[in-house]
């Protein structure tokens, strides 16, 4: 379910390891930063070799925004790879400057003008050697991402991982896109792991909760 919020003046933002319970305000008709909650979407092929697919839909409108990939081959020597690919054209990701996908850390802007393009591998392995990427294995980061929805570009993030199988080889075997975000403000930036601000959601739950407390107590 996504949740929306007001663009307030102090960011609320999920480090690269959070996994608790984001509180937002209910949807506005002004309001800017969209938040998936938690998704875990996971593509994974096991332990042998193979590609799996996962869509990313992250306005949940028409078609998606953007696919993970990962992919694992051993038939001429060993091969692998994960990636984050638009799913559609004019759909890109911040680069990290050789090809690959740029890990941000939480509170980096993603705006116009970002280093946008390069082919989203967040790691690849290869007996070549061909090693681009600079994800470590199973720990998350956010990548920037731009998409467009009904012709107007929109900024957002989304948090992945990228695992490697139990056996000796070190290439991936699996991806997850645990959550996203992204503004809804034509061109509004976004920083990397902004969500709705929780102080003013956990003020309108304090509220609710207060009004049923005297609800329980007239009833009584």
């Amino acid at each position: 379910m996504k949740t929306k919020t007001h663009a307030l003046p102090r960011k609320a933002t999920l480090g690269a390891a959070a996994a608790s319970a984001v509180f937002a305000l209910p949807a506005q008709a002004d309001a800017a930063i969209v938040y998936s909650g938690l998704q875990n979407i996971t593509a994974t092929i096991g332990s042998g070799s193979g590609r799996a697919t996962q869509l990313l839909n992250l306005d949940a409108l028409g078609s998606a925004e953007f696919r993970i990939r990962v992919n694992r081959s051993h038939l001429s020597g060993t091969h692998g790879s994960a990636h984050l690919f638009p799913a559609a054209i004019g759909n890109q990701m911040i680069s990290n400057g050789s090809g690959g996908l740029k890990k941000l850390a939480s509170g980096a802007n993603i705006s116009a003008g970002g280093p946008f393009g390069g082919n989203g591998i967040l790691r690849g392995f290869s007996s070549i050697p061909l090693n681009r990427g600079t994800w470590a294995s199973n720990q998350s980061g956010f990548a920037g991402v731009q998409f467009l929805n009904s012709g107007n570009t929109l900024y957002g993030w989304i948090r992945l991982k990228w695992t490697d199988s139990a056996d000796a080889n070190p290439e991936p075997n699996t991806i997850t896109a645990i959550d996203w975000a992204y503004n809804d403000t034509p061109n509004g930036s976004i920083l990397a792991g902004q969500v709705p601000e929780p102080s003013q959601a956990l003020l309108a739950l304090a509220g609710l909760g207060a009004v049923a407390l005297r609800r329980r107590r007239k009833e009584a």
